[in-house]
C-alpha cells in the first residue's frame, strides 16, 4: 500500500478513492475486501512519525492527523484538530480506526482530557470500530502529578465509550531522555538528579506494538513495555556523553522539580514491564549525534497546541 502524500485530492478525500477501489475489487474477485483506514493523532510528532512508518512498512492504509497538512509531507495528512470537534468529524470520515498519539505534555494536561472527549465524541459520529491509546507506565500510581492524572482519566473515558479500545503504557522514550540529558549541561557541569531510575524504551519499538495493535481482532489493555535495561540517571547521563563526545563533571543534586519527583518515586517502570526494543546504550550510539526530535517541538506554541510530546 503506497501512503506517499502525492496528489492533494488524496489528502482532501481520503476516503472515497478506498472505497471506491474497495467495490471494484470486490465485484472483480467476489471477495470482500473493506479496508481499514487507519488515522494517526499526533502523526507529525516524535512517537506518530514511527508509527506512520511502521504502518507503512507494513502495508496499511493511513493518514496523520495534523491542523495545517502540508503538500510536500512523506507521508499523506489530513486536516483536524483535536481541540474543534467539527474538524475531527470531517477528518474521520471513511476512517475505520484510530492510533491515538497526541499529547500536550505536562504543560497543558487538561487539553489531553478535552481532545480524549472530542475524540470518542467524533467516533462515535462516524462510527469509529477501534481506538489505540499509548499511555505511561505507573500512572494510577502517580496522580499527584496533573499530566499523569490526566493520561489516567482519559484512559478511563476510553474504556467506558463503549467503542473497542485497545491501551498500551510504554515507559519514556529514549528520545525524550536525551533531551532533557542536554537540558542538564550548565557550564562545564552536566547537573543530574539524585535518586530514582528509569527504564526508557525506543520510541520505534513503541510503534511496533501500536501497529500489531491496530490488526489485531481482540481489544483490551496490553501488557505494559520498556526497554531492555534499567538505569540510574547519572548512569544514563555517563553512556550519553561518551556517544556524544562530551567531557562535562556529572554532578548528582537532589532536585525540586516536581517531574524529577517522579523519578524518584521509582513507579516509572515494573517488573512486570515487557522489554522490547533497543537498548538505551545502543540506542544513543547510533542516535547521540542526531538533531533531537524534541528540541524543535520545545518551541513556544499557542495555548491550545496538541504536540506528540510527553
Amino acid at each position: 500500500m503506497n501512503n506517499y502524500n502525492t496528489s492533494s485530492a488524496r489528502t482532501i478525500f481520503p476516503n472515497r478513492a478506498n472505497v471506491f477501489a474497495s467495490v471494484i475489487i470486490e465485484f472483480l474477485t467476489g471477495q470482500n475486501c473493506e479496508m481499514n483506514n487507519i488515522l494517526v493523532t499526533g502523526g507529525t510528532g516524535v512517537l506518530g512519525q514511527h508509527v506512520c512508518s511502521q504502518l507503512d512498512r507494513a502495508g496499511l492504509n493511513f493518514w496523520a492527523l495534523t491542523r495545517n497538512p502540508h503538500p510536500a509531507a512523506y507521508f499523506r495528512q489530513v486536516a483536524g484538530d483535536l481541540l474543534r470537534k467539527t474538524s475531527l468529524d470531517s477528518a474521520l470520515c471513511g476512517m475505520n480506526s484510530v492510533i491515538h498519539c497526541a499529547s500536550s505534555g505536562a504543560a497543558n494536561p487538561d487539553a489531553d482530557i478535552a481532545a480524549m472527549r472530542n475524540l470518542i465524541d467524533a467516533a462515535h459520529h462516524d462510527k469509529i470500530s477501534h481506538i489505540v491509546y499509548v499511555s505511561i507506565v505507573g500512572i494510577d500510581h502517580l496522580t499527584w502529578f496533573p499530566y499523569y492524572r490526566a493520561k489516567l482519566a482519559c484512559e478511563e473515558m476510553l474504556i467506558e465509550s463503549g467503542i473497542r479500545w485497545t491501551i498500551l503504557r510504554a515507559t519514556q522514550f529514549h528520545e525524550l531522555v536525551a533531551y532533557f540529558l542536554g537540558l542538564m549541561i550548565r557550564g562545564p557541569l552536566m547537573i543530574t538528579p539524585r535518586g530514582g531510575r528509569l527504564q526508557p524504551i525506543e520510541a520505534n519499538a513503541v510503534a511496533e506494538v501500536l501497529t500489531r495493535a491496530v490488526r489485531e481482532p481482540r481489544s483490551g489493555r496490553l501488557t505494559d513495555i520498556a526497554g531492555p535495561e534499567v538505569h540510574s540517571f547519572e548512569s544514563l547521563a555517563k553512556s550519553w556523553q561518551h556517544a556524544a563526545h562530551r567531557r562535562k563533571m556529572i554532578v548528582s543534586l537532589p532536585v525540586p522539580d516536581m517531574r524529577f519527583r517522579l523519578l524518584r518515586s521509582n513507579r516509572l517502570y515494573h517488573s512486570g514491564c515487557e522489554p522490547v526494543g533497543m537498548s538505551w546504550g545502543n540506542w544513543v550510539r547510533e542516535h547521540a549525534s542526531e538533531l533531537n526530535p524534541y528540541i524543535s517541538r520545545a518551541q513556544p506554541k499557542p495555548a491550545n497546541a496538541l504536540t506528540a510530546a510527553r
